[in-house]
């Protein structure tokens, strides 16, 4: 039971990530400072490179998912971009 639920987190704050990712750097006109985001970004265009993005953490966490200290490592770096992008976005626009 533990397990599935923090897949289903994991999986939830990827999207978020996302979306705050994609709302940082096309409405806000931040920069994406992950080098490798920015790299494919330039190379495959942003949403592309977002699409990929989220998709690559589904194997990660099907490979983690008997794993559950894995996972609860993947959400607190996860949680991590997600509240950096939301500071930089509150930071830029107030």
């Amino acid at each position: 039971m533990r397990r599935r639920w923090l897949v289903g987190l994991v999986l939830l704050i990827n999207l978020i990530d996302t979306a705050t990712t994609y709302y940082a750097v096309e409405k806000v006109g931040l920069a994406e400072l992950n080098p490798l985001l920015a790299w494919a970004a330039s190379n495959l265009g942003f949403l592309p490179t977002l699409g990929l993005k989220t998709l690559a953490v589904f194997p990660l966490v099907w490979v983690t998912r008997h794993r559950w200290y894995l996972l609860v490592i993947i959400t607190g770096v996860l949680s991590v971009a997600v509240v950096s992008n939301i500071y930089q976005i509150a930071k830029v626009t107030s």
